[in-house]
């Protein structure tokens, strides 16, 4: 099993003619989701299914696709970037800038892709206006499944971020073997403690 990629496969349905083309296996790290739903689970099954301009082999040309895709291998960490900047360049220079909508979203604790259950244990935020400048922060599930939220030099309790950037979830048969090296005592000073668990 891989520990981050993710194998799909393709289908293309000529909207004209029906011709179905099939593309076998791609692979990549994680998924970058366009924001269409409130949930994570939401959007990753919208994105799954979408009508795409593709030139059909059999018309011989430029036809409306409806494009599927289909997952034939999920890994042990599943990374799912939310699509929150949209990308212009300036000459040679090309930035993201956060886009004004947005909207919050439910990482649910859970989410099931292909009969696979995964947990929701960390969530990536950013504050800023452009994706290489602002602040990063990440907030994540303890031991005793409590969230915390991991700034600089600070731990304290949180809620689960609704506005999150990047989020990892593992899997479920992972979950119950797995033991973290390190528990956090969360505190209020600057400096947090860790010990041996």
């Amino acid at each position: 099993m891989d520990l981050f990629n993710i194998k799909s496969s393709y289908t293309y349905t000529c909207q004209v003619c029906s011709e179905v083309t099939i593309r076998n296996t791609a692979t990549c790290s994680g998924l970058q989701e366009s924001i269409n739903g409130s949930s994570i689970e939401t959007i990753i099954i919208n994105n799954r299914v979408r009508t795409i301009e593709r030139k059909c082999n059999s018309c011989q040309q430029d036809t409306n696709q409806i494009k599927r895709e289909e997952f034939s291998s999920l890994p042990d960490i599943l990374m799912v970037q939310a699509k929150r900047f949209s990308s212009y360049r300036t000459g040679t220079n090309q930035s993201f800038v956060k886009q004004k909508n947005w909207s919050e979203i439910n990482p649910n604790n859970a989410i099931i892709l292909t009969n696979i259950k995964y947990i929701l244990k960390s969530v990536i935020v950013h504050y800023g206006k452009i994706s290489n400048e602002g602040h990063y922060i990440v907030a994540f599930k303890d031991a005793n499944g409590d969230w915390l939220n991991c700034t600089n030099n600070l731990i304290r309790k949180s809620d689960i971020p609704m506005t999150g950037y990047i989020f990892l979830y593992e899997r479920a048969s992972i979950c119950a073997i797995k033991k973290p090296l390190l528990k956090p005592i969360v505190c209020e000073t600057k400096n947090p403690i860790f010990r041996n668990h």
